[in-house]
């Protein structure tokens, strides 16, 4: 009666416990292989996932550094394109005052 009063009260109180250790010891004695297996697929989920979310994280870092890139070319190319125009018009003005001589 004992037995089963502590058998009734371990799957009152800690069922999921309960749950566990019936789940584990049969598996652990007769084909541990299974329970490798379960082990195996849940780091293969929990991998999967955070190689989703490195990838992704990745891919965000990836796209901005290229989209700053791509913005400093631009301004990189624009005051390029100022600064040829301010050497051109110094050298128009240039010519201007020794044409004047």
């Amino acid at each position: 009666m004992l037995k089963l009063k502590q058998m009734t009260e371990i799957k009152k109180n800690g069922q999921k416990m309960d749950a566990n250790l019936t789940q584990i010891r049969p598996k652990s004695a007769q084909n541990p292989p299974q329970i490798r297996h379960k082990t195996d697929t849940n780091l293969t989920q929990i991998r999967h996932k955070m190689d989703a979310n490195l990838t992704q994280n990745g891919h965000k870092s990836d796209t901005n550094p290229q989209q700053i890139h791509i913005k400093s070319a631009t301004n990189n190319r624009v005051d390029l394109i100022y600064n040829n125009l301010i050497s051109f018009s110094r050298i128009q003005k240039i010519l201007k005052f020794l044409l004047s001589l």
